[in-house]
């Protein structure tokens, strides 16, 4: 079984967590990993500010395209368990709001220390979180996640999930295919609620898999929407602290942190 997390900056006196999520059949590494081997945690951390104040993470969750082609091997190692038994955990593709509940379990237990939560998604990863923040102001009334930036996210669901969906019979496939209800039900979900984090909607200009009007929420206002020179895939690895996702997303977090610094001094409470 993979490791749920990679910490790139890990204190014990640190209360806020940046948290990388990665999309479908991504994971907490290559997701997030350029060409020259830099990633985007650490281009983060290159910034003094967020070095200074933030620890950063990135999550890890089981998904793949066809589980269908673990089959054979799954007969295999039955047999195998049978001969020489032992505890395991078979894994398989669970669903968009299952996904979102382990994910609360580890912010309740595992990232208990941490208050303030920044969260940076790739395409379903932002699903993940989006429905992460639903189920916590819904049955919660709080939540710890303070900014959410969205890279690429179908937010209206993703073209190709139909095309997938004639060779697969995949949950998260289906979650993202736009003719589906979960989409329609987490958007509408997703509008009604009363305080919502300061959210920042990227979309790919070259991105041929989440289009621009997907890759935007429908509440969304203009300040909100960020325009990169980017594929589907690229956008989740600048190559220097100098690309314009990467200058955008360190000037999200240090505006955010900034504003609640400003809220807390003056009494208020931060977004």
């Amino acid at each position: 079984m993979m490791n749920e997390f990679e910490f790139y900056q890990k204190r014990e006196c640190s209360s806020k967590l940046i948290l990388f999520i990665h999309g479908f059949t991504g994971n907490s590494v290559d997701t997030w990993s350029n060409k020259n081997g830099k990633n985007f945690p650490g281009l983060l951390l290159q910034d003094l500010k967020i070095k200074d104040n933030f620890d950063v993470a990135s999550y890890n969750y089981y998904t793949t395209l066809l589980d269908q082609f673990l089959i054979n091997t799954n007969k295999f190692n039955w047999i195998q368990r049978i001969l020489n038994p032992k505890t395991y955990i078979k894994e398989r593709n669970l669903d968009i709001d299952e996904l979102a509940r382990n994910l609360s379990s580890h912010v309740r237990f595992t990232l208990e220390q941490y208050d303030t939560i920044y969260i940076v998604a790739h395409s379903m990863g932002g699903l993940i979180a989006k429905q992460l923040i639903v189920n916590d102001l819904n049955e919660r009334n709080y939540t710890k996640v303070k900014l959410f930036i969205s890279l690429a996210v179908p937010h209206q669901g993703a073209e190709l999930s139909i095309i997938g969906g004639l060779i697969s019979s995949n949950l998260q496939i289906d979650n993202i295919n736009p003719v589906k209800a979960f989409i329609n039900k987490l958007n509408q979900n997703w509008i009604n609620l009363d305080s919502k984090p300061t959210t920042k909607y990227f979309y790919g200009s070259y991105d041929q898999i989440v289009s621009k009007y997907s890759a935007v929420a429908m509440d969304k206002i203009g300040k909100d929407i960020v325009s990169v020179p980017h594929d589907h895939y690229s956008i989740s690895k600048p190559e220097n602290m100098e690309s314009l996702v990467c200058k955008s997303v360190i000037n999200f977090i240090n505006n955010q942190y900034k504003e609640e610094i400003l809220n807390k001094d003056c009494g208020g409470i931060s977004k």
